[in-house]
């Protein structure tokens, strides 16, 4: 990953993977949503000196302000999970992205666990700063999340999408741009002599 200019972003479950991760050198280390309410490792967490993903899967505000409060002054993220695998449309909650940017000032992602990417983008949209989804060589492959995984096409257009959607949104001006008002002659009906 280091040679290929990719961050190399390690989740751990005990002290001992932990410590792993930091002897490896990690870029930011991320607490997995099973890990949330682990309040002793959170504890060990607050020595490196890495960004920390926090995901929130089946936490409640408590667990999540419990989480920031032994983690701060750490330069954290927190993403908005639902740990269900896959993750039903009608069960992402995406507007809990807005949620999580009004309670915490910190910059707030997604991990989604939704099949297909329209629930990443959507997050996209919602200026998750980042993007939580799995990968899969195969998506027809044998296993728990191949299903719900990205596959290249789909990891490529997210990549694009979030490189790309603010494009749309310009200005928000009414008025026509140059460019555009430039078509009136061709389009508009007007008088002319034959």
């Amino acid at each position: 990953s280091k040679k290929i200019r990719i961050d190399f972003i390690c989740s751990f479950f005990d002290l001992e993977s932990l410590n792993l991760a930091k002897k490896i050198g990690v870029d930011a280390y991320k607490v997995a949503s099973s890990d949330i309410n682990d309040d002793y490792l959170l504890s060990h967490l607050k020595t490196v000196n890495k960004p920390i993903i926090i995901s929130t899967g089946m936490a409640s505000l408590k667990d999540i302000k419990n989480a920031v409060k032994i983690l701060k002054n750490k330069k954290i993220c927190i993403l908005h999970c639902v740990s269900m695998y896959p993750c039903p449309l009608n069960f992402a909650n995406l507007k809990r992205i807005s949620t999580l940017k009004r309670k915490f000032k910190v910059p707030i992602g997604y991990s989604d666990h939704c099949k297909g990417i329209q629930a990443s983008q959507q997050a996209i949209f919602l200026d998750s700063l980042v993007v939580e989804k799995h990968f899969t060589i195969d998506k027809n492959q044998k296993g728990a999340d191949h299903g719900l995984s990205a596959d290249y096409n789909d990891l490529k257009q997210i990549i694009d999408f979030a490189n790309n959607f603010k494009s749309y949104l310009g200005q928000g001006k009414i008025e026509p741009s140059k460019k555009e008002s430039n078509y009136r002659k061709f389009f508009r009906k007007s008088l002319y002599f034959n």
